[in-house]
């Protein structure tokens, strides 16, 4: 199914626009072969929609749900959205309850919004904005290829560092998002030999209460010029990233392929992103169990994916391998956490 924008709630009926969903009854050995294949295989948008679904019966008591989707439609916060409100519908059904409705009115509305912004005047000041800006960090790779083989490595931030980072966040008067990046920026400069880097933040489309939007996807990348100061001032770099950050996001509506087309420069190729927390689904009389797919081509040379479980931060960093190897990419992941030691030092400083 899919959204007439212009007439709100009107489906059109066209086949090629439908989700491909199947069910198939496997050896569990064979689930990831499968899954893989849906996994490889691009997106034809123009013929297809941009999400496969599949359910793999590899038990009588057990399934795997296995979504693909392209970026458009889900990211990892719809991601839960989606899957909690599936679980919502098939508790309702199986206790013979009615089925919550899922209401797609303020999406619509959100993005009617969002591109009437882009034509007023005042977004014209944006683009200005960024015309006087000077990007003088240099792209991390002066030459590379898209989607090219990569890798993804995965940390877990325990409790004890989770805890850590929200206090620390609160003392510093930001938010654990920038936190996380001031430390990220300073762990890479370490692992890379670098002092300065561009990079892309993502702006989504949950800047106001969307609790019952589906598809809250980022709706565009902001870049950021990040320059770290020389003599290794944790507090000075953290304000840095702040300043700049407040700075900038009031003209985030400015597609960043306008400003990348301005400037001449590839602004995208380390990207930062957090997802903010989201309730774990549950499905009534069953458990569910989540495991994460690898991969093997990685679009951009870094890409950052911080997600919030409430109890711990759970990170992914995909790299291909023209920008990192393994043991880099671990590196990178404890010299974050020996940074957020370093601040913990300069707000409690042992007697």
């Amino acid at each position: 199914m899919r959204f007439d924008i212009e007439k709100s709630l009107t489906l059109q009926g066209n086949e090629a626009s439908h989700p491909p969903f199947s069910h198939d009854v496997v050896r569990e050995g064979d689930a990831k072969a499968l899954l893989t294949k849906d996994f490889e295989r691009p997106f034809d948008l123009l013929h297809e929609a941009p999400i496969r679904l599949r359910i793999l019966e590899v038990k009588p008591e057990k399934f795997i749900f296995g979504i693909v989707a392209h970026h458009l439609a889900i990211d990892g916060w719809s991601l839960a959205r989606m899957l909690e409100k599936v679980c919502d519908i098939y508790n309702a059904k199986l206790k013979n309850e009615p089925v919550p409705s899922i209401p797609w009115q303020p999406f619509v509305g959100y993005q009617k919004e969002y591109i009437h912004q882009q034509s007023l005047p005042a977004n014209q000041e944006s683009v200005r904005y960024w015309q006087k800006v000077n990007f003088t960090a240099k792209p991390f790779l002066s030459n590379y290829q898209s989607l090219t083989k990569g890798h993804r490595a995965i940390y877990i931030l325990n409790k004890k560092y989770y805890l850590k980072v929200k206090e620390l966040a609160r003392a510093n008067k930001v938010t654990p998002f920038l936190f996380l990046l001031c430390c990220f920026t300073r762990s890479m400069a370490k692992v890379l030999k670098k002092e300065e880097f561009l990079l892309s933040v993502p702006i989504a489309s949950r800047d106001w209460d969307l609790a019952e939007f589906v598809m809250g996807n980022c709706v565009n990348l902001m870049p950021m010029d990040l320059h770290l100061d020389k003599s290794g001032s944790l507090s000075a770099d953290l304000e840095k990233i702040k300043s700049q950050y407040l700075d900038s996001i009031g003209n985030s509506l400015v597609p960043i392929q306008t400003i990348e087309a301005e400037k001449r420069l590839d602004l995208t190729q380390i990207h930062f992103n957090f997802e903010p927390s989201a309730e774990e689904p549950k499905l009534f009389g069953a458990e569910i169990e989540f495991y994460p797919f690898p991969i093997s081509h990685v679009e951009k040379p870094i890409i950052v994916n911080v997600n919030d479980t409430k109890k711990t931060y759970y990170i992914e960093l995909d790299y291909q391998f023209q920008a990192l190897d393994l043991i880099k990419a671990l590196t990178i992941f404890t010299e974050a956490e020996r940074v957020i030691n370093q601040f913990s030092a300069l707000h409690n400083p042992s007697p």
